[in-house]
């Protein structure tokens, strides 16, 4: 056996508890900031074709840290897109803290006003590591999450 694997498995084995109790107080202290407040769409108004997005997904797109949804992710993403194209956009967040992927047609899609997607953007991943789902088991679970969302809202893009 190499010595180096060999002093870096004592050293996993040596440190584990220190590691867990600093994990556990982390968890336990963490400071947990609230999701955006306010309206949870809005526009970009122009001359140009509209564009309407849907944003999903776990805490970047509750606007968690955020005032209001203009300033979180999907707001800011809207200007961008508007400054890029030179299009009206109209967007639309429906995102919840703690979100995973097999959860999020369950329970996000009602929350939906506008049935109408051309772009959907999903931000998801975190929550599902942090619930210890495995990158098939996500896969698996975006895959039905991908296909409920076209068939239920027909975005152009997903």
């Amino acid at each position: 056996m190499n010595l180096r694997y060999l002093v870096a498995w004592l050293l996993l084995i040596t440190l584990a508890p220190l590691v867990l109790l600093q994990a556990y107080r982390l968890r336990r202290t963490a400071i947990r900031l609230p999701p955006a407040q306010g309206p949870r769409h809005g526009s970009v108004p122009a001359a140009g074709a509209e564009l309407r997005v849907l944003l999903m997904g776990e805490s970047t797109v509750a606007g968690v840290g955020a005032r209001n949804h203009q300033e979180a992710l999907s707001g800011q993403l809207a200007a961008a897109i508007h400054g890029l194209s030179a299009r009206s956009v109209v967007w639309e967040a429906a995102g919840l803290n703690g979100m995973v992927a097999r959860e999020t047609a369950d329970r996000l899609v009602p929350w939906v006003e506008h049935r109408q997607v051309d772009v959907l953007i999903l931000a998801l991943g975190v929550n599902d590591v942090l619930a210890l789902r495995s990158p098939q088991q996500w896969i698996a679970d975006l895959r039905q999450l991908v296909n409920r969302l076209q068939r239920e809202l027909q975005p152009r893009v997903v």
